[in-house]
């Protein structure tokens, strides 16, 4: 059965956040709050979790979706921009002080995440840090 009446899809306790349906918290020092999901705890009652492949976050998709979200990384990328502007971004350690993969796309909306898992968020919602 897809979803679960009444979930609300929100996570408490990450750091001093609760993190809102369609967001999973990245844990460390400090804590946050990022878009997409590691399970379907993280989506709301009528929804699910979709991960592609062997990427460890997926996006939450409505029960009633008929479309299959899982598409080759590179048609995925694709429908982002190559940014060479957030190349910048990419250069510097996230908060967690880990290095980011070097090559900058900046997706349609916050909602796009590509299915590549070399990808990783960058500071701004649309901006994403990639291997190639």
């Amino acid at each position: 059965m897809c979803g679960e009446p009444g979930r609300p899809g929100t996570t408490e306790g990450c750091g001093a956040f609760t993190c809102s349906a369609g967001q999973y918290c990245v844990t460390g020092f400090p804590a946050e709050c990022s878009n997409g999901c590691t399970s379907d705890s993280n989506c709301g009652g009528s929804e699910h979790c979709v991960r592609c492949g062997n990427a460890a976050v997926g996006t939450c998709e409505s029960c009633a979706s008929t479309n299959d979200s899982c598409v080759k990384p590179d048609a995925t990328i694709a429908t982002c921009v190559r940014d060479s502007f957030v190349d910048q971004t990419c250069s510097l350690p996230d908060m967690m002080g880990r290095p980011r993969p070097p090559v900058g796309y900046q997706c349609p909306d916050d909602m796009t995440v590509p299915s590549d898992p070399s990808c990783v968020h960058a500071d701004l919602s649309i901006d994403w840090c990639c291997a190639h």
